[in-house]
């Protein structure tokens, strides 16, 4: 995974090396970009910003955690922003 890649495609290389997204439960109205994420099935989406085009995920394999944000505007244009490997239950 490199800055800028595509989320698709960065996100198909994690599933491919073992990583498992982490189903986030909102309890909000998801609205835009927020909906489309969860149209297109992808359950790991913590949240996306209001105020900027950046979005959260998480994701987990053998204990490890890896927290990923992307910058777009609409599902075709997110790209990789940047990652930790910060664990979601660490940041509440």
């Amino acid at each position: 995974m490199k800055k800028g890649e595509a989320f698709r495609v960065a996100r198909d290389g994690l599933l491919k090396n073992g990583w498992v997204p982490v189903p986030y439960h909102h309890n909000w109205e998801l609205v835009g970009i927020e909906h489309e994420l969860e149209q297109a099935r992808i359950v790991e989406m913590e949240s996306c910003a209001g105020d900027a085009p950046l979005c959260a995920f998480n994701y987990k394999k053998n204990g490890l955690c890896l927290h990923l944000i992307t910058a777009g505007e609409e599902l075709p244009d997110l790209r990789v922003y940047r990652w930790s490997n910060e664990c979601l239950q660490d940041r509440k």
